[in-house]
């Protein structure tokens, strides 16, 4: 049975991340050695984020979780906006925090775990800067204007 830990683990050394964040109050065992990792609390993120700069990767932790809504939707906006080039989000459903938030932050669920004999249910989430926006089958250089052409 794939567990959130286990995913992530895979999702690592898929990325391969030259630079990495972690935000939140669980500890995991992630592999993390191969990465310049840096490790922050939840509740002091918001405030240790303004020193920070752009991260290949960013893994947030139950954060949401430990937040109130308005400085959860604080956190994920200055993590995409600014800090991460990719961002995956473990989140314990609620509530609060229902699908539509995460997709109106151009997030798209990985993976969802059901409730275990000693784990609660979580979902995992993902933001990649990369993917967020297919481009459109006209932007490209056939519909451009010919410098060419302007003089006739």
């Amino acid at each position: 049975m794939p567990t959130i830990h286990n995913d992530l683990k895979l999702l690592i050394q898929e990325i391969k991340p030259a630079t990495l964040l972690l935000i939140g109050t669980e500890s995991t065992e992630l592999d993390t050695e191969d990465a310049e990792s840096t490790h922050i609390q939840t509740a002091d993120s918001l405030s240790a984020l303004k020193a920070l700069g752009r991260f290949d990767l960013v893994i947030v932790l139950g954060a949401l979780n430990s937040l109130n809504k308005k400085q959860g939707e604080l956190l994920l906006g200055r993590l995409k906006n600014l800090h991460a080039k990719r961002l995956l989000l473990s989140h314990q459903p609620c509530p609060e925090w229902p699908l539509q938030d995460f997709l109106a932050f151009a997030m798209s669920e990985l993976n969802h775990y059901p409730t275990d004999a000693d784990k609660p249910e979580q979902q995992l989430f993902e933001y990649n800067i990369y993917s967020y926006k297919s481009v459109p089958e006209w932007l490209n250089n056939k519909f451009w204007a010919n410098p060419k052409m302007w003089n006739k």
